[in-house]
């Protein structure tokens, strides 16, 4: 059988607890006493003969129902520091199990601790939606509101995920009113464009601008059309397509990573495959240029909302 590694080894030690997957940790019952209320009750109570219970060099073994992985990470939280460092947590399945734990062994405290986990920028970006669940779930109003921007990445109405459970109706229809709210700011900066473009230094303008004089000689790349904040003016097609393109998106996922991921590849080829020398040597700095713009004042607007 397999022993855990230092500190459950050691040899003063007074317990076994065995994992589900077969691992023993050699652990002091008062230590898990002093973190644990189901432990104190459980070492209190008299210890019958353990003749028909297993025992593992002249000590009792418990065993219990969480893996290793997840009774090495408990234990060590349990532990004093100058014995154990708090594990190292990069997988949100793995917080999971430890919440699932210290509110089994009623070690509460655990779950604060865990905050910090919540806010690694590569779990949340993974699971919003669960990580805003655990935090309301624990009480973690700071976790929560940290968790909910990166729930804009998502469509407003959310996967089906397992923590969804631990919420309330409230907390949900607020994180759904949230990404309603910024959903209609980041409307309002694609309709009311003209104006903030108009702001820019002119490298940002060159939809509006660096065409003027182009007019009438490339119909192929030009169009009269209707922007979306009900004024007429002449625009460059490529401009066009990109904002027909990407309105519904962002409308969809209100954040700047939905800006920046954008293929407007394509956008690019198309206009560069036209025949047309003066489009196509400037479409690519001109959607990029403003794909960058437009991406800032999505995060500006969204970040204007209160997440909670």
């Amino acid at each position: 059988p397999s022993l855990a590694s230092s500190p459950f080894d050691h040899p003063k030690a007074d317990v076994f607890l065995r994992s589900a997957d077969g691992m023993y940790f050699r652990v002091f019952k008062l230590f898990l006493s002093l973190a644990s209320p189901f432990f104190e009750a459980m070492f209190s109570l008299p210890q019958p003969d353990n003749a028909d219970g297993e025992n593992r060099d002249g000590l009792p073994v418990i065993p219990v129902s969480e893996s290793s992985k997840t009774l090495d990470s408990f234990l060590k939280f349990c532990y004093p520091s100058t014995l154990a460092e708090d594990p190292d947590l990069i997988q949100l399945d793995d917080v999971v199990d430890i919440i699932e734990a210290s509110r089994k062994y009623e070690v509460p405290i655990i779950e604060k601790r865990l905050g910090r986990a919540l806010s690694i920028p590569s779990i949340l970006e993974q699971d919003p939606y669960r990580c805003f669940a655990i935090a309301c779930r624990s009480g973690m109003q700071k976790e929560a509101e940290l968790a909910a921007p990166y729930t804009l990445r998502l469509p407003l109405i959310p996967p089906m995920f397992p923590e969804i459970k631990m919420i309330s109706s409230t907390q949900l229809l607020d994180l759904l009113s949230y990404h309603s709210q910024c959903s209609m700011a980041v409307s309002a900066v694609c309709k009311n464009h003209k104006q903030w473009i108009e702001d820019r230094p002119s490298a940002s303008q060159l939809w509006l601008t660096t065409y003027k004089s182009h007019f009438g000689r490339c119909r192929a790349t030009t169009r009269y059309c209707f922007p979306y904040n009900d004024e007429q003016f002449n625009v460059v097609e490529w401009w066009a397509d990109y904002m027909d393109e990407i309105l519904p998106l962002v409308q969809d996922r209100p954040c700047k990573s939905t800006i920046t991921g954008f293929p407007f590849n394509k956008i690019i080829e198309k206009v560069q495959a036209l025949d047309c020398t003066t489009c196509a040597k400037t479409v690519r700095s001109g959607v990029v240029e403003f794909n960058n713009t437009l991406a800032m004042e999505v995060e500006k607007a969204t970040s204007n909302v209160r997440s909670l």
